[in-house]
């Protein structure tokens, strides 16, 4: 049997979908979450059910400014081929859905009207009775946060996929409808409205906004680089027992050296940089989304991104990109104009993902004061964000066509996480795939480093690519670890040391003292790190990202995608390069 769940945008249809199937699509607290189609499966009393949770759409027609993944689920309900399909309603707003509702009467359809539980906190009483008398068929209450009418839904699943016949609603409008069966007291998201009246806009907006996103990044290098050290001690020992045994198996020196200190060597560096930074970012933005926060950021924003010839929307998008820039691509769906989603695609990568911090603050810590932590912080998330602003603009100048889109983003009711399934949910569903693209990647980086360090091409490169370098003001060595670090941005710093020290493969250097004594000694100063910071805000997105932007797009936005950030790069490196030689 073959089941579709279908609703307007946040009503709950992944929670319903991770309930049924026991399968684990990510669930959050705004309108457009779920970008893509997602099928599981589960057995009930013997029989197998296909579920596909299909992106929020308001309506089954596409009406032009129609968003890409929206799109998607109207393409589907219109050749839809589903023994029936569940109509997820949000109990809290009814006659949001409704309108769906009435268009997809003429299918087989059951409704599960979801979060009853917030319906019950705001006073709202939903006749279910009633609803189901006008559209003729059965209606289910549920919560299915806490698995609160999950087995009923079965159920109803079960009965109506056998027996339920094609049946056509009473003759009400959507309007009739909510005032048959839904009774709303005044002033039922009066807590709501209070914390919009402070969160947006107004002198509050901003800052609070800002403050938020600036405390989870502090959150996260503070955490991060604490727990780095610890797994780097750990990998250490490991990594040597790895050699002790394939000693003892007697693989050869060159094979022990290459998987030793190649392989598993720059595996086990990015995941020791990676895993504390995405392990606490992660859990973190998954609570502000969860609460309900990300979207009225993007309200925020909003007038900033507009002026830029994009709307808010675009801020969502770069939120996801600090944690990866693959999900902030992936999140571009939710953008209805084509153009705007295109160039929120190209400019995602202005904004830093968790892989770079680690050569941001570090560099920032050696060379302008570990006191100067904050204002780092604060200088490059406003530097990043002015550039990709910048660039957006720029491309909206020259990518014309279409008129531009109507900010519409529908703002979630507050809602207290479940603080240990939100973080659980984010360290499953974020953490372990990105680890899996660190190994899947990290590992042929670590092992092409080795052979071209090894062989002597390594030093003829960084060769090579000096004069470029100087010019830009950095040098040979720098490009060549960015390059190199086209996999994975952490092995960037590793790979600088390796070739600063003639080193045959990534080493620890054991604290900011040591490092700063090698860059130093190798030519490095103020100019050099700020150059290098600019070069890492500014560059090429990483392998999976352009693999990303290939598959949502094509291979000429890859392209694009790679060149434009890396021309703004080497512009603002060779400018500021210029100006900081001729300081004082």
């Amino acid at each position: 049997m073959n089941i579709a769940l279908v609703g307007t945008p946040n009503t709950g249809k992944s929670t319903i979908f991770n309930a049924l199937t026991k399968k684990r699509q990510h669930t959050g607290n705004w309108a457009g979450k779920t970008v893509a189609l997602e099928v599981g499966s589960y057995a009930y009393n013997g029989v197998v059910y296909d579920v596909a949770d299909l992106p929020g759409a308001y309506s089954t027609e596409d009406r032009g400014g129609t968003s890409a993944d929206e799109r998607a689920a109207c393409d589907f309900l219109r050749g839809c081929s589903a023994d029936l399909i569940v109509l997820v309603l949000d109990a809290t707003a009814l006659s949001r859905g409704l309108p769906l509702a009435l268009e997809l009467c003429r299918h087989k359809i059951i409704i599960c009207v979801n979060l009853i539980d917030e319906a019950k906190k705001r006073g709202i009483e939903i006749d279910t009775e009633k609803l189901s008398e006008i559209f003729d068929t059965e209606v289910i209450s549920a919560n299915a946060r806490e698995n609160i009418g999950i087995g009923e839904l079965k159920q109803a699943i079960e009965r109506n996929c056998k027996f339920q016949k094609t049946r056509m609603p009473a003759e009400f409008s959507a309007e009739e409808i909510c005032e048959r069966v839904c009774k709303t007291p005044p002033c039922s998201d009066k807590t709501d409205r209070r914390g919009d009246n402070a969160l947006l806009g107004g002198r509050f907006g901003i800052p609070v906004t800002i403050a938020a996103f600036l405390c989870v990044l502090w959150l996260t290098l503070v955490g991060a680089g604490f727990l780095s050290d610890i797994l780097l001690k750990f990998f250490y020992v490991v990594k040597s027992q790895i050699y002790v045994l394939l000693l003892y198996a007697g693989v050869s020196e060159v094979v022990r050296e290459f998987l030793s200190d190649g392989v598993f060597n720059t595996t086990f560096w990015v995941v020791s940089v990676m895993l504390p930074g995405i392990a606490i970012f992660f859990p973190l933005f998954a609570l502000l989304e969860d609460y309900g926060l990300l979207p009225r950021f993007a309200f925020n924003l909003d007038p900033y991104f507009r002026k830029a010839g994009t709307s808010g929307k675009q801020a969502l998008t770069m939120c996801m990109g600090l944690g990866c820039n693959c999900a902030g691509v992936s999140c571009c769906r939710i953008i209805e104009n084509e153009r705007e989603r295109l160039i929120a695609i190209l400019t995602n990568n202005f904004t830093p993902c968790n892989g770079r911090f680690p050569l941001l603050f570090t560099l920032s810590a050696i060379f302008f004061g570990a006191g100067a932590f904050a204002p780092s912080l604060f200088a490059l998330m406003g530097a990043s964000l002015c550039i990709g602003l910048g660039v957006t603009f720029l491309l909206s100048k020259i990518l014309r066509g279409g008129e531009k889109s109507v900010f519409a983003l529908e703002l979630p009711p507050y809602r207290k996480p479940l603080f240990g399934r939100v973080i659980l949910r984010s360290l499953r569903d974020k953490t372990l795939t990105i680890l899996l693209r660190a190994v899947t990647f990290s590992a042929p980086a670590g092992a092409f480093v080795w052979i071209l360090q090894n062989t002597g091409l390594l030093p003829k490169i960084t060769g090579l690519l000096d004069p470029f370098g100087r010019f830009l003001g950095m040098d040979g060595v720098i490009l060549a670890a960015f390059i190199l670090g086209l996999p994975a941005n952490e092995i960037v710093i590793p790979i600088m040391l390796m070739c600063y020290l003639r080193s045959s493969a990534l080493t620890d250097i054991g604290g900011l003292d040591a490092l700063s004594g090698i860059l130093r000694a190798n030519g490095w100063n103020a100019v050099t790190a700020v150059c290098v910071i600019l070069f890492s805000l500014n560059h090429f997105p990483c392998a999976t990202t352009l693999w990303t932007i290939k598959k949502e797009t094509n291979w000429r936005v890859a392209c694009a995608a790679f060149l434009i950030p890396t021309a703004v790069g080497c512009v603002l490196c060779a400018l500021v390069a210029r100006v900081m030689i001729l300081l004082p």
